[in-house]
């Protein structure tokens, strides 16, 4: 078996996400190098997304289920999430599946907030860590584009097709890629892409929309479940950068 290099080295990828004015800064910054050095969620993250390059199915479950009792666990564990994302896209493994649980996934983002994340209905788990692990459950109309064009994120993304059809675009690839029900792909930060729902493209949000809409087959579409690793403000002009054609 090939194995890709199990360390985790602090860099400054996912501590520079984290605001200045971010509360107790310097003591959260100093408790997420301490859990690094620890290990044990190290160890609990790759047990759930493995760094092995010759596993092609990671735990959603698991994934989602995961609780972090302070800020500190939150940005540790994006900064590990990053590490294994940044491995796997260079190595050519980025492509993974998963068991899809639709009951618990509308379980857990219950109580999330509505908002709209790139022009796209989403709900946004409650009680965001900025430079951490932060849900979302995005909905895309059949045909609609993530933007316009190819861009980039501060931060890594794990993302699952839940419902119906979607498609992963990369300029790296030259290629649009199908992403069929428990696929998805495993970004880091600054990956270019695109995502998409299928069908002809240009295809306009209804004022209104929901994802729960999309959910329930009334309005034909994709959702996502994106993990937004080193989360950033969806409002913040930082959150995406557009890539020249």
């Amino acid at each position: 078996m090939t194995f890709i290099k199990n360390e985790i080295k602090p860099t400054q990828l996912i501590t520079n996400l984290v605001p200045l004015d971010f509360l107790n800064r310097g003591e959260v910054l100093a408790d997420v190098e301490k859990i690094l050095a620890h290990g044990e969620m190290q160890q609990k993250l790759e047990s759930l997304l493995p760094r092995s390059i010759v596993q092609t199915e990671f735990n959603l479950n698991g994934l989602l289920n995961l609780h972090f009792s302070s800020a500190a666990e939150s940005i540790a564990a994006a900064q590990i999430l990053e590490s294994i994302a940044e491995a796997r896209w260079a190595a050519g493994a980025h492509e993974m599946h998963c068991k899809i649980d639709l009951e618990m996934i509308n379980s857990f983002f219950a109580t999330a907030e509505d908002v709209n994340y790139e022009f796209m209905p989403t709900k946004l788990e409650r009680n965001c860590v900025q430079g951490g692990v932060v849900r979302l459950l995005i909905g895309f109309p059949q045909g609609a584009e993530e933007q316009d064009r190819a861009h980039t994120h501060p931060g890594g993304r794990i993302v699952v097709a839940i419902k119906q059809d979607g498609e992963f675009q990369t300029p790296v690839k030259g290629r649009a890629r199908k992403l069929s029900h428990g696929s998805a792909i495993i970004m880091p930060a600054r990956a270019v892409h695109n995502f998409s729902s299928v069908g002809q493209r240009g295809a306009s949000v209804p004022e209104g929309l929901t994802v729960n809409d999309i959910l329930s087959g009334t309005v034909p579409g994709t959702v996502f479940l994106s993990f937004h690793i080193g989360f950033v403000n969806i409002d913040s002009p930082d959150a995406l950068m557009y890539v020249s054609p």
